[in-house]
Parts: structure tokens; C-alpha cells; sequence
């Protein structure tokens, strides 16, 4: 079984405008992005459960969910896979929500330009100390999956959002 071992990176660019759901693939590996939000249901018993639906329209202060998912659509595994997202314009990122399985997370304040640990990113204040950057000020978030992607398997990453 051959490995492929290329540096994969995935730009997914998402809007708050324009559909729920975006497809791509990019080097084979196949993403879909989904904008959902979690809402309260009864089941048949009458009890509370929380599920996740599409988001068609939501209004400020609303707490959205950004969900890539992405397969492995070729015959061999994928390495090195890198997610990178924007976060939404009109919206901000909501600290410690980004998240997925067999990933390193860092995050951007300057356009995507460069990437760290939440607690190495730093603005200057108005006396011209550095201060730790605000969460509402990152710009993208980048997702590197640190383990193989099997043919046909199928994982995902997200980060949540508040509307501004």
C-alpha cells in the first residue's frame, strides 16, 4: 500500500451568505462545509435532546457551529492534511471551540498569515506592551491532522461562532 506524503492544504472559504452546505475536493480528499446551529427537540419518550440543523438565516448574537467534513476519496492513505478556515465574516470565534479528532489547532490574526497557539498570539496595547490577542480578532483557524487519512475514511473539524 503506497503512502501518499504531500503537504495537503485545504483553503475553505465560508460565507454567511450563500448556501448551508459547500462541496470540494482538493488533492483527493473530498470537504464539505455546513453551517449549523444546535437546537433543543422532544423525542418520542418527551424528553429533551440537542441536535444539530442547517442554518438558512440567523440573526446577531446567534451561536453558529462550522462543520468541515472531509474524506478520503482516493485508494491510498493522505498525510499531512492542513484545514485551513476563515473565520465568517460578521462573526467571532468562540474561545475553545475548535476542535477535531487527531488534530493540532492554531490560529491566525493576521489574515492567515501566520498561525500559533492561542497563548503565543499577541496584539500591542496603546502604551506599546503586548497583551494577549482577543479571540474576536482571529482571523482564520488551521486544523493539521496529525495522523494518516485511510482510504475511504471520513472525519471532521469545527469551531463555533457568535454572529455579530
Amino acid at each position: 500500500m503506497k503512502l501518499v506524503n504531500r503537504f495537503l492544504v485545504i483553503f475553505f472559504l465560508l460565507t454567511i451568505i450563500g448556501p448551508t452546505a459547500q462541496a470540494r475536493e482538493e488533492g483527493g480528499v473530498t470537504l464539505t462545509s455546513t453551517i449549523l446551529r444546535q437546537v433543543e427537540l422532544e423525542n418520542e419518550k418527551g424528553e429533551k435532546e440537542i441536535d444539530l440543523v442547517p442554518v438558512d438565516k440567523a440573526l446577531p448574537g446567534e451561536e453558529l457551529i462550522i462543520r468541515i467534513t472531509y474524506t478520503n476519496s482516493g485508494s491510498d492513505p493522505v498525510e499531512n492534511i492542513v484545514i485551513v478556515n476563515p473565520v465568517p465574516d460578521q462573526t467571532s470565534y468562540l474561545v475553545g471551540s475548535a476542535s477535531g479528532d487527531f488534530t493540532l489547532v492554531t490560529f491566525s490574526i493576521d489574515g492567515g498569515g501566520g498561525f500559533d497557539l492561542p497563548e503565543n498570539l499577541t496584539v500591542e496595547d496603546e502604551e506599546g506592551s503586548r497583551k494577549p490577542a482577543p479571540p474576536e480578532i482571529y482571523t482564520h483557524i488551521r486544523f493539521r491532522r496529525i495522523q494518516a487519512l485511510q482510504p475511504g475514511q471520513t472525519d471532521n473539524v469545527s469551531f463555533r461562532a457568535v454572529l455579530k
